[in-house]
């Protein structure tokens, strides 16, 4: 391993123990999360219409602020994106991750500098992190990490994206010391071109790791057999041993990684959601994951009218999730559902979306 790599790893696995005091104390940190919201939101339009300066208790936040759905909450983000400043965020909000939603239209989530290293790169970081507590001997650091992201545009003086490609622009040339593809590849538009250069630049690289989401690196594998006439992605990249995931629901994919494949590999899953990084998994292969109490976003968890803070939530409960946080979002429905399997750390599985939970009178239940 590189000197520079020892490095990387030392402070990786050093961030270990923080996280396991943030779960430790994961009710104390939310609130102190939700001051921290607080404070930074109430000097905003959205912050002066709802009254946050005079909030004093998370009861108090929910009585004055209602519940949003993207619908609902699209007037704030359309005068984000015509450029005006302080609209629910401090300052002007640059980046949008553009996500597909339900609906044949795209959402467009705000995404503020703060959030996205504070959030996103850090709950990458920590993906990374809880996988070499727990893989002693991994080599994670003596090759690359080949992330398979979208593309971003201009609209304005805002850049759009996935947000995938968000953070690749983000980390820079400095985050290029340990990913593949180049900066070139990844930014080209045609998903079936990408995954022909990516192939074509990365096949004698040292592979060592995959991330992204599952059925694009599916495509992205079998195209990299066919250029290459091999059977596995082993007799490719011998090293790999992690692929870590998120977005959707891993189950449907793994007998077809595992073939794939052609020999062991380790499967990592994170909960990031282009609102906010929420969840990881401390154990590989497994689709219970620790929830995040520290990364500036503050959860309420909702069933139903009834709506409970961290502390309300009850084992083998399920629950939409919530979620204000430094992009600007205040109290946003994600249309995810989630049960905790633990309130002592917290840990939840993500188990449908809120459109699944409609009664006969097709009245929502979540």
């Amino acid at each position: 391993m590189s000197v520079l790599g020892k490095v990387w790893r030392e402070v990786m696995l050093a961030r270990c123990g923080r996280i396991e005091r943030s779960a430790r104390r994961a009710v104390e940190r939310q609130y102190a999360t939700l001051d921290s919201l607080l404070r930074r939101g109430r000097y905003t339009s959205f912050g002066r219409e709802f009254g946050l300066r005079s909030v004093r208790s998370a009861e108090d936040f929910m009585r004055r602020v209602p519940r949003f759905d993207y619908d609902s909450y699209e007037s704030y983000i359309d005068r984000m994106r015509r450029g005006e400043r302080n609209v629910s965020a401090e300052g002007r909000v640059r980046m949008f991750a553009r996500s597909s939603g339900t609906s044949s239209r795209s959402k467009y989530i705000p995404l503020t500098r703060r959030a996205l290293l504070r959030n996103h790169l850090r709950g990458m970081a920590d993906v990374v992190s809880l996988y070499l507590l727990s893989h002693p001997a991994s080599r994670l650091f003596d090759g690359l990490t080949l992330t398979l992201s979208g593309t971003t545009h201009r609209e304005g003086e805002a850049l759009v994206g996935d947000l995938s490609a968000l953070m690749v622009q983000a980390v820079g040339d400095w985050g290029g010391l340990f990913r593949a593809p180049s900066r070139r590849v990844a930014e080209i538009e045609n998903f079936d071109q990408k995954c022909d250069a990516i192939c074509r630049e990365c096949a004698a690289q040292r592979i060592v790791a995959l991330a992204g989401v599952p059925s694009w690196n599916m495509a992205l594998l079998r195209r990299l057999l066919a250029l290459t006439g091999r059977s596995s992605v082993k007799e490719v990249w011998p090293d790999v041993e992690l692929f870590m995931h998120g977005g959707v629901s891993f189950r449907p994919y793994r007998d077809a990684f595992d073939c794939v494949m052609g020999g062991p590999i380790e499967y990592l899953e994170s909960y990031n959601a282009s609102e906010g990084f929420v969840a990881i998994a401390e154990r590989c292969g497994s689709d219970e994951m620790l929830l995040m109490p520290d990364y500036g976003c503050y959860y309420e968890f909702a069933q139903g009218e009834c709506v409970v803070p961290l502390e309300g939530v009850r084992r083998g409960e399920e629950y939409a999730l919530l979620m204000s946080s430094e992009n600007g979002l205040w109290r946003y429905e994600l249309g995810d559902v989630v049960r905790f399997t633990s309130v002592d750390p917290y840990r939840l599985k993500v188990v449908g979306r809120t459109k699944q939970y409609i009664n006969a009178f097709g009245e929502e239940l979540m």
